[in-house]
């Protein structure tokens, strides 16, 4: 059986300065694990700001999806942010009592829901990227700009070998 021994600054195995807990470096020597630490810190960093505008992840991400692509039936929506129908329901019913999105029916199918964001919504929209764009700039400071501009290409070009609909 294993114990634990004290928790104090002499006990070798927690050390009270958290910089001398260092990741293991097999785990770091992943780039893979390296973005999967950065996204999940990226998440909660993000969370955290947007929970003060009063919005969510997926409410900023179903924002961007109509602003980039116009007129757009639920299920399209759900697909291009991978987000269950189910719980897209439940954030346009949040973003549609807001007055940040408009649903109706799609003229071409009736059976189908179509959306739309209405200008308060790329109004909020506006103001959500400006806290996403200060978020992102938190995370990335360690890096210049031109730093900044080549991991995007590198992770775009990673991410489409993946998924087909990022364009590198």
């Amino acid at each position: 059986m294993v114990t634990r021994g004290g928790s104090g600054p002499s006990d070798p195995s927690d050390p009270s300065d958290p910089s001398e807990r260092r990741l293991p470096e097999r785990l770091v020597a992943h780039p893979s694990f390296l973005l999967a630490k950065l996204g999940l810190d990226w998440r909660k960093r993000v969370g955290e700001a947007l929970g003060a505008a009063n919005i969510g992840i997926r409410h900023y991400a179903v924002l961007c999806c109509l602003d980039e692509c116009g007129l757009v039936s639920q299920r399209d929506v759900a697909q291009r942010i991978h987000l269950d129908p189910g719980d897209l329901v439940a954030v346009l019913d949040d973003l549609e009592r807001d007055g940040y999105v408009v649903r109706g029916r799609d003229a071409r199918d009736r059976r189908r829901h179509a959306l739309a964001l209405t200008p308060s919504g790329r109004k909020f929209l506006r103001r959500c990227e400006a806290i996403v764009n200060r978020t992102n700039d938190g995370l990335l400071e360690p890096l210049s700009e031109k730093e900044r501009a080549q991991l995007q290409a590198l992770l775009r070009r990673v991410a489409a070998g993946v998924d087909p609909r990022v364009r590198p």
